[in-house]
């Protein structure tokens, strides 16, 4: 046997003996967007909890003064009196370096203040996520900037 067709023998034997690769893991833009999407259905039922619960423990909402779940379930209980009609959101992009990555994109809401009429407010969004160790995506910093009303 020559020496190439030894290494060839060796190698079919290596993958031969490692045996059926495992399905590829879910990839992080994918469980980001579906996570997201996730955040908008709590959102549209007002779920402070469930929203808070999307968090990193440090996790903030930034303009708001709200840091960690707890506070960030307490910060949106006080939004009771609102029934959101809709709410959605699009990707502008989204950058995944390891076990951190970076969101980008829009959102509109249509939502219902008290006895008020109907408000559609919409704007850009910017998610520092991070992996946790349980496998999930969640939310390490998130900011919003409305669009500013057209004249």
């Amino acid at each position: 046997m020559t020496r190439t067709s030894l290494a060839g023998a060796i190698m079919l034997a290596l993958v031969a003996c490692t045996g059926p690769q495992p399905a590829p893991a879910i990839d992080a833009e994918t469980a980001i967007e579906a996570t997201y999407q996730r955040y908008d259905e709590f959102i549209r039922h007002v779920n402070a909890d469930s929203i808070a619960s999307l968090y990193t423990p440090d996790g903030e909402m930034i303009g708001t003064g709200a840091q960690g779940p707890a506070a960030i379930a307490a910060f949106l209980r006080g939004f009771a009196n609102i029934k959101v009609e809709a709410q959605s959101h699009t990707t502008d992009a989204i950058t995944v370096a390891d076990s951190l990555a970076v969101h980008w994109g829009r959102y509109r809401q249509r939502a219902v203040i008290g006895t008020q009429p109907p408000i559609s407010v919409s704007g850009r969004f910017v998610i520092e996520w991070h992996l946790a160790p349980d496998g999930r995506w969640l939310v390490r910093r998130l900011m919003t900037v409305p669009d500013q009303p057209k004249a």
